[in-house]
């Protein structure tokens, strides 16, 4: 599936954020990518592109807890937005904006940055109310901090900003 939030994607300056996004930040991307891809075709490759990821970045224990995780906060995302959240193929090496939001939630929540986290929330889902995807993200974010797991600062800030306008 195409992401195509964007509507200039070549010029989009949420999308181009995602040249600087850490490895970390790309570990978060990515597994939220595989789980939505995974709910919306039914196709286990998905979860399993992103368990492989997961195991080989973390080691299996510590990956067993936090693709857990992350699996709960990706079936509240999809639950709970007042339209579909896009991404990219499992394969692309890219991240469209819904998918940098994503990543943003998960740092700013890390980060105690309630602003960026609140404005990330709703670009992201298209409505306010949103305790239930907060909830699981902090839960994920939680996890993979004590995985030893810190998504960016700089990555909350800046898309939060972006957000903004």
């Amino acid at each position: 599936m195409s992401c195509d939030t964007c509507s200039n994607r070549d010029n989009c300056p949420i999308r181009s954020f995602h040249e600087t996004l850490t490895c970390e930040d790309r570990l978060v991307g990515i597994g939220m990518r595989c789980w939505l891809a995974g709910i919306d075709s039914g196709d286990i490759g998905c979860w399993q592109t992103g368990w492989q990821r997961y195991a080989s970045e973390l080691g299996e224990a510590r990956a067993k807890s936090a693709f857990t995780e992350l699996g709960c906060w990706a079936r509240k995302l999809h639950a709970n937005t007042a339209r579909k959240i896009e991404y990219e193929s499992i394969d692309c090496p890219e991240f469209c904006r819904d998918e940098c939001m994503a990543v943003a939630m998960i740092a700013a929540c890390q980060h105690d940055m309630c602003p960026a986290l609140k404005i990330c929330t709703e670009t992201l889902l298209g409505i306010e109310d949103a305790d239930d995807v907060l909830d699981g993200a902090m839960n994920f974010a939680r996890n993979l901090e004590n995985s030893g797991i810190m998504l960016g600062r700089n990555t909350a800030e800046q898309l939060g900003a972006l957000a903004a306008g």
